[in-house]
């Protein structure tokens, strides 16, 4: 996999090494370049996260190639503060392809509601906010006793799948594991700084 660097001088002002067609750019600040610490492997694995103070299972970026040559860049960060009005899940996806675009944005700050009393967690007991980011639960929300939201639907597809053999569309246990597997792999690219290819095997 190649690798291109872009080290930020100033606006529009970009040093660059590599070959422009890299599988991977990399764009770093000249004053975390500049640093005597700095190590561009890190950079492509981690990017700046250990120098803001973030451990890598809380801040993260892995980019995944398929056979075909699809190409996935994933982050993840739960290295927010505690009261952020997110009460689960905030995600961006886009699927982007020559015959067509798919963009979900899921992060939910289209809907704010600001509470003095406070808005209890979905499943954290202890859990409080005053402004939340409706329907940001995971599974979904309470609202005039009853709950609402994605699990509903899920369970009412689980259980007519298994009361009328309705197709069902939930995730199967071999979608579970090539999740996990993937998961594992990302986490032993981080350990060792080199890419894993898939499957894994034994040891």
């Amino acid at each position: 996999m190649s690798v291109q660097y872009r080290v930020v001088v100033g606006k529009k002002d970009e040093r660059i090494e590599g070959p422009d067609d890299a599988d991977v750019v990399v764009t770093v600040p000249l004053v975390d370049a500049a640093a005597a610490d700095f190590d561009p492997v890190v950079a492509y694995m981690r990017g700046v996260l250990k120098a803001a103070g973030h451990d890598v299972p809380d801040v993260s970026y892995a980019v995944l190639t398929y056979d075909d040559g699809a190409v996935v860049n994933l982050g993840v960060s739960y290295a927010l503060p505690e009261k952020y009005p997110a009460l689960g899940h905030a995600a961006r996806v886009e699927v982007l392809g020559m015959g067509g675009v798919m963009i979900l944005d899921d992060d939910h700050t289209d809907q704010i509601m600001y509470s003095e009393t406070g808005v209890p967690h979905v499943y954290l007991p202890d859990h409080n906010v005053n402004m939340v980011f409706l329907q940001s639960g995971t599974p979904g929300d309470w609202a005039l006793g009853e709950f609402w939201g994605p699990i509903a639907n899920e369970t009412r597809a689980w259980l007519d799948h298994i009361a009328i053999g309705r197709p069902c569309t939930l995730a199967t246990p071999a979608d579970a594991r090539a999740t996990l597997e993937a998961t594992l792999a990302i986490e032993h690219s981080m350990r060792i700084g080199a890419p894993v290819t898939l499957p894994l095997r034994a040891g």
